[in-house]
């Protein structure tokens, strides 16, 4: 079972969230997960705790990169290759804040991505070893645009 990262440390970087945003994000957790901070492997769970869903990245993203996600994730579970953004499914808490934020709809529940596009389950866990961590919003590749929309890009993923 995986456990629930612990919020960023205040200073950790620039725009942090501060110490009072920290703890209520820990409190935030507990009641959208219901595991506590730290997760089911803590002293402080009472109770055992449901398995955390992840989100998963899929291929509308490919060559589009957009990185709105990265601003809204709490947890810094987004990792940057070349073309493409994973999550590391061991750091995501199922906030879903990354989702609305995808211009593209890349971004699905485990449990809801597409049929066609179940094979970015393991992509994502695999990139997320090797890939960098990636916090902070940086611009879109220039021909984003262009990419937004376009079928089979599979063959277009830079590992």
């Amino acid at each position: 079972m995986r456990t629930i990262p612990q919020p960023r440390t205040p200073g950790a970087r620039p725009g942090s969230r501060g110490p009072a945003r920290s703890r209520a994000r820990g409190v935030a957790l507990l009641e959208f997960n219901g595991c506590p901070p730290g997760g089911a492997s803590t002293a402080a769970a009472a109770a055992p705790c449901d398995p955390i869903m992840t989100y998963v990245v899929t291929e509308s993203c490919i060559r589009c990169k957009y990185t709105d996600c990265v601003d809204v994730c709490p947890v810094d579970c987004f990792r940057e290759g070349p073309n493409f953004l994973v999550i590391d499914p061991d750091e995501c808490i199922d906030c879903t804040l990354c989702v609305a934020e995808c211009p593209v709809e890349a971004i699905f529940a485990e449990d809801d991505v597409p049929a066609d596009q179940q094979q970015f389950k393991q992509i994502n866990a695999e990139l997320a070893k090797l890939w960098k961590p990636i916090i902070e919003r940086k611009p879109a590749p220039p021909d984003a645009d262009e990419w937004r929309g376009v079928a089979d890009k599979l063959k277009y993923l830079e590992r």
